[in-house]
């Protein structure tokens, strides 16, 4: 049985959660930015839920990288930051 969820939604995940534990953000911060709930900033991360374009643009200025981060192999986040 095919899964609902595609690799992209669990890689862009994964780099949210990456990038919030580098970064050191706390989950309320991003429930206070993005207007959503932990519940839901998990489901992004694990790949339960997609992230909506427009929380993908909040996530990039949160944690200052190019929207592409999070949807190519253009350039990587090194100790928090983008090189």
């Amino acid at each position: 049985m095919r899964s609902r969820y595609t690799k992209i939604e669990k890689i862009m995940g994964e780099k949210v959660k990456n990038l919030r534990l580098t970064q050191k953000v706390k989950l309320y911060v991003l429930t206070e930015k993005l207007g959503i709930s932990e519940s839901q900033i998990y489901k992004y991360e694990t790949g339960k839920n997609r992230i909506p374009a427009i929380k993908l643009a909040i996530f990039s200025k949160i944690f200052k990288v190019p929207m592409e981060y999070f949807i190519g192999e253009i350039g990587e986040v090194k100790d928090g930051k983008w090189n």
